[in-house]
């Protein structure tokens, strides 16, 4: 099975990675990437859907990547972004690159299922696309 991703995305946090080869960065890009997603969304969808729409996200990708369960709290249903640095952190590069993809994805379509493809995009494509194409190109262009 091929890596599956946002339509719309041109690239992905394993792309990222294969172009800067640079862990610390993408763990940034990541965090960054929730911290908006989640500032676009609350006021959209309110604070209790968009912890809890993270939290089914969050489980839905342990059962591919069962060590990020450790960034499921199920007492606390709030988005720790401390924690989920943490846990990716203490994985190798890909491993960590491959699971925010997938984690992003279930997000996306729990979303998506939520209030629909249109609306999701308009709330999550502004946000996203640029972060993720932006890193690209700056990847690129600190390449040799």
């Amino acid at each position: 099975m091929g890596i599956r991703k946002i339509e719309w995305l041109e690239t992905t946090y394993s792309d990222q990675l294969r172009l800067s080869n640079n862990p610390e960065r993408l763990l940034t890009l990541i965090i960054d990437s929730w911290k908006e997603i989640d500032r676009v969304a609350r006021p959209f969808i309110g604070k209790t859907f968009s912890d809890s729409l993270y939290q089914h996200s969050v489980n839905a990708t342990v059962e591919t990547h069962p060590w990020l369960a450790a960034a499921s709290v199920p007492t606390q249903s709030a988005i720790d972004l401390d924690l989920l640095r943490r846990v990716l952190s203490s994985q190798e590069a890909e491993q960590f690159a491959a699971a925010s993809d997938l984690l992003l994805l279930n997000f996306y379509i729990q979303l998506t299922n939520l209030i629909g493809v249109a609306l999701t995009d308009c709330l999550i494509q502004p946000v996203l696309a640029p972060m993720l194409n932006a890193s690209a190109i700056n990847a690129n262009a600190a390449s040799p």
